[in-house]
């Protein structure tokens, strides 16, 4: 395998494992939680399952909607979500830096 990609969005979120052709191998589709922490929850199981579905270590690419500044972690509407809320159907990830997704 590749590499992982997750597209998160604000009613669905899919993880594909790609193979070394860049083909789609594998794929799993789950609804998107509103609340912030069974986001995270359901986000890093997600990982978790593509990542058993590879036989080694690859890149994991994460696409989600909206701009954050890193800077101080406004959205691009403005609205702080430094504390990891929602603002505008968009959840700001910054968590996820740190994230040990293998705990």
């Amino acid at each position: 395998m590749n590499a992982i990609g997750i597209d998160l969005g604000g009613t669905k979120m899919e993880a594909q494992v790609f193979d070394d052709a860049w083909s789609v191998a594998v794929r799993r589709r789950r609804d998107t939680p509103k609340d912030y922490a069974d986001l995270v929850t359901e986000l890093a199981d997600l990982i978790r399952w593509a990542d058993a579905q590879t036989s080694g270590t690859v890149p994991v690419g994460i696409g989600a909607a909206g701009l954050v500044n890193s800077k101080d972690w406004t959205c691009a509407d403005g609205q702080s979500c430094g504390d990891g809320s929602t603002v505008s159907s968009r959840y700001c990830l910054h968590y996820w830096a740190t994230c040990d997704l293998h705990e």
